[in-house]
């Protein structure tokens, strides 16, 4: 999970949810 999210881009700045939640979501979408 954690080489995935360091292969994953970061969020693009029209993105309205914050990094944090972002990579969350990616977890948990994951887990």
């Amino acid at each position: 999970v954690y080489d995935l999210l360091a292969t994953q881009p970061p969020p693009s700045p029209s993105n309205t949810m914050p990094p944090n939640l972002y990579f969350f979501t990616i977890q948990f979408s994951l887990w």
